[in-house]
């Protein structure tokens, strides 16, 4: 999970908000399509065109609005920018594994992308395992509750790191290689990038 820095948010939500009159307030669902496209490139360009929990990839409009702290809860505005980030699947299907939002649902997880300590919570193992730092019981909530270890994010996980392991057998580049990953090019950052991170700060594959 990687800190997301909030912006502002944009003219075409707050056009919306600024219809509220007596006899009609806006709210998410009855966002016009403009706004909700508005909102999500703003989203994608704050994010890096990467999910606000696991970091994959987001694509092909494959991806929904999520709100953070569920907006079920009293003191929670269903429309306000700062609590609102782009998580993967846009749609479920049958027998798609469930993961990250709409895992998440109405849940309340203590670790969030919006803490700037975030991304020191986990630790990162090379068959694509994420654990809780030290144990720490929020850390470990938020992984069960995101279902961040199913198979399929452990799968592409490994992936990603074996990469780097295999370029390091014939490239001793290695540590200037994933300098250069970690940065965003043409607006986007590769997935995974805080486990690409943590590898390179640890200096497990030097």
């Amino acid at each position: 999970m990687r800190y997301i820095k909030k912006g502002a948010e944009p003219q075409e939500l707050i056009n919306h908000k600024a219809l509220a009159n007596d006899n009609w307030k806006p709210t998410y669902c009855n966002l016009d399509k403009d706004v909700k496209r508005a909102i999500c490139d703003s989203l994608l360009n704050e994010q890096y065109h990467i999910c606000c929990y696991c970091e994959s990839e987001l694509r092909d409009d494959d991806y929904h609005i999520e709100h953070v702290m569920p907006r079920h809860l009293e003191n929670v505005c269903d429309l306000d920018y700062s609590n609102l980030a782009c998580s993967c699947i846009g749609q479920t299907k049958r027998r798609m594994p469930i993961h990250c939002g709409h895992a998440k649902n109405d849940s309340i997880i203590n670790v969030t992308p919006f803490n700037t300590d975030c991304e020191a919570k986990f630790v990162y193992v090379a068959d694509g395992t994420i654990v809780a730092k030290d144990g720490d019981e929020d850390a470990k909530r938020t992984i069960e509750v995101l279902k961040l270890n199913i198979p399929k994010l452990k799968d592409l996980r490994s992936e990603t790191i074996a990469i780097y392991i295999e370029i390091l057998e014939s490239d001793n580049n290695i540590k200037t290689i994933m300098e250069e990953d970690m940065k965003p090019m043409n607006g986007k950052l590769p997935p995974f990038v805080s486990m690409i991170r943590y590898f390179y700060n640890t200096g497990y594959l030097f």
